[in-house]
């Protein structure tokens, strides 16, 4: 079992590193604040509520009616400090969120998108540029089979995001 943590913990140290040397520093961010809403709400108000995007540093929430979005409005400073905390609890460099915007909407259970496997479309050739990059992001994991895992990792998916396009 702590085995386990330890590999899942490691991992994502790895991705969130590789993410950052990507600058994607703020999706990260994004992602953090709306994985933490549950654990700073708590469940009664998470499951009347969604948060679904941050910009600029404005977490975005949808709540179900005006009732709703009032009461949140009477915590927002408190909801705000404690997300904050728990942001920097994570990572000391994590910029703070500046302020929690509610909007009256359907709140729908997340769901998974659908994992795109190779077959559902052809892939694209990477550029000599594109895997120099990812080569590059990988280049810190200092276990080779692991960098190798990584960089076929993101390149398939470079190439499937690619494809897409």
């Amino acid at each position: 079992m702590i085995k386990k943590e330890i590999k899942r913990d490691r991992l994502g140290e790895i991705l969130e590193a590789f993410f950052i040397r990507l600058g994607w520093s703020e999706k990260i961010l994004e992602a953090k604040a709306i994985d933490y809403w549950t654990e700073v709400v708590g469940k009664e108000i998470a499951e009347k509520t969604q948060p679904f995007r941050v910009r600029n540093g404005v977490l975005q929430v949808r709540v179900p009616n005006s009732v709703w979005m009032q009461e949140l409005h009477f915590f927002k400073n408190h909801i705000l400090q404690k997300l904050n905390q728990r942001l920097k609890e994570r990572n000391p460099q994590a910029l703070p969120l500046k302020d929690l915007k509610f909007f009256l909407g359907e709140v729908k259970v997340m769901e998974y998108p659908r994992i795109q496997t190779g077959r559902d479309f052809p892939a694209q050739e990477l550029t000599l540029n594109e895997k120099e990059k990812i080569h590059q992001a990988v280049a810190f994991i200092k276990d080779p089979e692991l960098r190798e895992v990584f960089q076929r990792f993101f390149s398939r998916g470079l190439e499937a995001e690619k494809s897409k396009r």
